[in-house]
């Protein structure tokens, strides 16, 4: 969906998602083979307005139907991300065919193929008797993002992923680079398989599939993508999972030898990486503004999502501390406060209740009354936020409703800003 300042209509879906509440030890084992279904499916989008505060939006609705998992899946078609290849937008979806756009009418499959994740190798662990205990969706396997750079020391796209290690059992987020010439003017010029891409980085250490929840818990990958020129990849990493509200792991984002839970910065000429921060759940947006701040946006637990600004070598606290509290409605096992966030790196914002923040974008020729702004997505939340800061504080945050999970935004080098929905718009 294409988004112009002078965006359609959604629908409302819904999730279920185990708790920790007692007995559903019983319910996880009778549910072990049977797929969560939302009854009556979203609805489509059609093009319209949507009015601002500051603005009238006009929409371009386009519809991608996604091969795979049933859209009545509560986890099919979930995840993906956007970016701009001169004049088109390149969508990486559920499927991993990359598809190309210039308009709502104007949409195409690609050349182009990414990596192979093994989703077919770990979904035959379904049919595995020795794995009957664990809870196998292979719509956990998710590609997370994609990113085209371009800068005085190469072009290419970047695709990122949880990717599944047959042999060793275990799981990594991964990073691909496709390398694309500096000419080229469209994406249509371009082809590539899987065999093409070269892998730029697995994180560490592999993680074990799990016996509690779902064995991969791909919707807390992180995985999220920015580009600081000349050559850094800045990649969120959440923390699957692997925290102290699960009695299966540990704090795995306040360990210092594991890649999870943190703000990662690859670099995509020599490989070296490092990390830029710490304490992170699950950060699902990322963007750079035009003075160079890093801004997040990540899921907390039960309440307290947030909106960081990042700065290198801070801790911002998960899962030591939160706005938010476990699912079971008690305070985090391991926090020193209730609810509170005092000890490590704050939030500029939070969003208490939760809102399922989705994704981030910086605004930049859009509109005069929006330039500079970000503007954030939301899932639960079926909204845009458009954050405004003045003099490097934060002034205020306007919820722009849109009746849909909004799984990523983006802003398009023509200026429009573009969305990717959960029912495939």
């Amino acid at each position: 969906m294409l988004i112009a300042a002078s965006v359609g209509s959604l629908v409302v879906g819904f999730e279920i998602a185990y708790r920790d509440l007692p007995g559903n030890g019983l319910l996880k084992k009778i549910d072990r083979k049977v797929r969560y279904v939302a009854t009556g499916g979203p609805e489509r989008l059609d093009n319209g307005e949507i009015n601002t505060t500051l603005l009238r939006l006009v929409a371009d609705v386009g519809i991608v139907d996604v091969e795979g998992e049933s859209l009545g899946s509560w986890f099919s078609q979930r995840g993906g991300g956007l970016t701009s290849f001169g004049s088109e937008v390149l969508l990486l979806p559920y499927d991993g065919q990359i598809r190309a756009a210039r308009s709502g009418r104007d949409i195409w499959e690609t050349g182009l193929r990414v990596p192979d994740n093994n989703r077919e190798a770990y979904r035959s662990l379904i049919d595995d008797p020795a794995f009957d205990n664990f809870h196998i969706a292979a719509e956990q396997l998710r590609y997370n993002d994609i990113l085209h750079y371009q800068s005085d020391v190469g072009r290419g796209l970047i695709a990122s992923y949880t990717e599944f290690h047959p042999d060793e059992l275990c799981f990594t987020n991964t990073l691909a680079k496709l390398d694309v010439p500096q000419a080229a003017q469209s994406i249509a010029d371009i082809r590539a398989d899987a065999r093409d891409w070269k892998v730029l980085y697995r994180s560490s250490p592999c993680l074990p599939l799990k016996d509690r929840d779902f064995a991969i818990e791909g919707n807390i990958a992180g995985g999220r993508l920015a580009f600081v020129a000349p050559s850094t990849i800045l990649m969120t990493m959440g923390d699957f999972h692997f925290d102290s509200m699960r009695p299966s792991g540990n704090s795995i984002a306040q360990d210092p030898d594991a890649d999870y839970g943190k703000l990662q910065a690859i670099d995509v000429i020599t490989g070296s990486v490092r990390t830029i921060s710490s304490g992170h759940r699950n950060a699902q947006g990322i963007t750079v503004d035009a003075n160079g701040d890093v801004f997040l946006v990540e899921h907390g637990p039960q309440g307290g999502d947030e909106l960081n600004r990042v700065r290198e070598g801070e801790n911002y606290g998960w899962p030591l501390e939160s706005y938010g509290i476990a699912y079971s409605n008690n305070q985090l096992p391991e926090a020193a406060s209730f609810g509170r966030h005092e000890s490590f790196a704050a939030p500029e914002l939070a969003w208490v209740p939760s809102v399922g923040v989705s994704g981030l974008t910086t605004i930049d020729g859009f509109h005069e009354a929006w330039d500079g702004d970000l503007l954030a997505s939301s899932l639960t939340g079926q909204s845009l936020f458009r954050i405004r800061f003045e003099h490097g504080k934060f002034a205020y945050s306007e919820p722009i409703a849109m009746n849909t999970r909004i799984r990523y935004v983006h802003q398009h080098t023509t200026g429009e800003i573009v969305l990717w929905t959960d029912n495939g718009n």
